[in-house]
């Protein structure tokens, strides 16, 4: 049985939800908005990783090597995103597979960076492209960031098109 506080907290959300649903896609959305999203998530996380990286204060030889970085990454990142399909799927259909998809992609992505890294320290000049860390934290935050991005999306979209579902608490015996 719901109670009236659980009643008046539906009415709210149905009402403050209201404008989403009206601009909400009745179709899917379209390919190319996903990935641009995913490479603006990718984007995103490079820079928190050398904001955090370097608390905030990065010197400016590393704002150096990270604006001519920047292309590299958003194009490796691209292509793997092409070549992965992670944009292919219905989002508001995501699912585990869709996690595996992103996490294969991306590792693939960091790893490529790794090597690259070790190909120029040995082979060239003795330096890095880009600090181990920086790979290492823009690979956590982007795989964090599409994968809630994702669910997120699933679960918002489910509560949009069913708001007005009364839900009823049960007890299975068995």
């Amino acid at each position: 049985m719901l109670t009236n506080f659980t009643v008046n907290q539906h009415r709210t959300l149905h009402t403050s939800f209201y404008l989403f649903r009206v601009f909400l896609p009745k179709k899917n959305t379209p390919r190319w908005i996903i990935f641009l999203i995913d490479v603006t998530i990718c984007f995103v996380a490079y820079i928190l990783a050398y904001l955090v990286r370097f608390e905030f204060s990065p010197p400016k030889i590393e704002i150096d090597l990270a604006l001519r970085f920047i292309p590299f990454l958003l194009g490796v990142r691209m292509l793997s995103f092409y070549v992965g399909k992670t944009y292919s799927g219905i989002i508001r259909y995501t699912s585990s597979q869709d996690t595996v998809r992103i996490f294969t992609v991306l590792t693939a992505g960091s790893v490529l960076f790794a090597i690259l890294n070790q190909v120029r320290f040995h082979f060239s000049d003795g330096q890095y492209f880009i600090p181990y860390s920086i790979i290492i934290l823009e690979y956590l935050l982007t795989l964090f960031a599409m994968v809630v991005s994702r669910i997120a999306v699933k679960v918002i979209y489910m509560e949009l098109k069913t708001p007005d579902k009364v839900r009823k608490r049960v007890v299975i015996f068995g």
